[in-house]
């Protein structure tokens, strides 16, 4: 198969000029089809890497069609060639793995400059601050709020997390399904990541009572920013105090300035730079996080 796309943001090549090894034939030749199952870590832990990679990036694939495999030659796609004896082609008909390349700002002439480097556009804030609970933008943000007390929208049943029905709203592009209303559609998938989500919303229906208890006069946004300040910063802890030691190890997050250690827990160190940018790489957010994925069963 030719693949045809325009130059200079065509895929790499390696140094010789040819074509980069097959991607799926690596990943067989290195880690074969063998699922290992973790013995130390639950599956919570890869359940709150998705959390965590949905929070810090959001790549689109506007313009794409919806299957590479047929579209070999569309500049946005950028799909997997089977081997005829790979585990996938044996027990199906299949010839290639979908795949297709993110939005840059290449693509976007409202976005594109003069740099060689075709930087991704992620939708996401930078930043990790459950922008999947409270939404990237003010809009989203009233699709989940309740302007009642500093509250975030639940249904009547137990405080379950509202659902909706519609194929034109932005949270519930599926025609003719149902949706929890959640910024993020990539939640909507998951059951675990699920459970997450509307532990996060109960939460800070939880700090809104009791913010709203210990300060009567508060008005609905400040109890609201207040909760939200307290929620995102539990998150925050949990990420770096207790997820991430156990995908890196103890020692690295030490060495590294990641954290530190104080004598009493009402010490800390403020290390904070207001002037240092908080986007995460594409090779991170795209590549290297997606690690977290082969701890997913089966």
């Amino acid at each position: 198969m030719v693949h045809i796309i325009s130059v200079p943001h065509a895929p790499t090549r390696s140094v010789t000029g040819s074509l980069l090894p097959n991607a799926r034939l690596l990943s067989l030749s290195l880690y074969g089809e063998r699922t290992i199952a973790d013995s130390f870590r639950t599956l919570m832990t890869m359940q709150w890497g998705q959390l965590v990679a949905h929070d810090l990036s959001q790549f689109t694939h506007q313009d794409v069609p919806a299957d590479c495999c047929r579209n070999f030659n569309h500049k946005m796609c950028y799909p997997i060639r089977l081997h005829p004896l790979d585990p996938i082609a044996l027990k199906s008909d299949e010839i290639c793995l979908n795949f297709s390349r993110s939005l840059s700002d290449k693509n976007s002439r409202h976005l594109s400059d003069n740099s060689i480097y075709a930087e991704k556009i992620s939708f996401t804030t930078a930043f990790l601050d459950l922008a999947s609970i409270y939404g990237n933008s003010v809009s989203e943000s009233k699709q989940v709020r309740l302007y009642r007390d500093g509250l975030l929208k639940v249904d009547r049943r137990k405080g379950f997390l509202p659902i909706i029905k519609s194929n034109k709203n932005f949270m519930c592009p599926a025609q003719n399904r149902y949706c929890y209303v959640m910024p993020d559609n990539r939640n909507q998938f998951i059951p675990t990541l699920i459970i997450l989500h509307r532990i996060f919303v109960k939460e800070h229906n939880r700090l809104a009572n009791l913010l709203l208890r210990l300060n009567p006069h508060y008005s609905d946004e400040r109890i609201f920013q207040e909760a939200r300040k307290i929620n995102v910063a539990q998150l925050q802890k949990i990420t770096y105090y207790d997820w991430l030691p156990l995908m890196i190890g103890h020692n690295y997050v030490y060495k590294n300035g990641l954290l530190y250690h104080v004598r009493s827990p009402g010490n800390y160190v403020s290390d904070y730079n207001e002037y240092m940018t908080a986007a995460p790489y594409a090779e991170y957010a795209a590549a290297a996080f997606r690690y977290s994925h082969h701890q997913i069963p089966g």
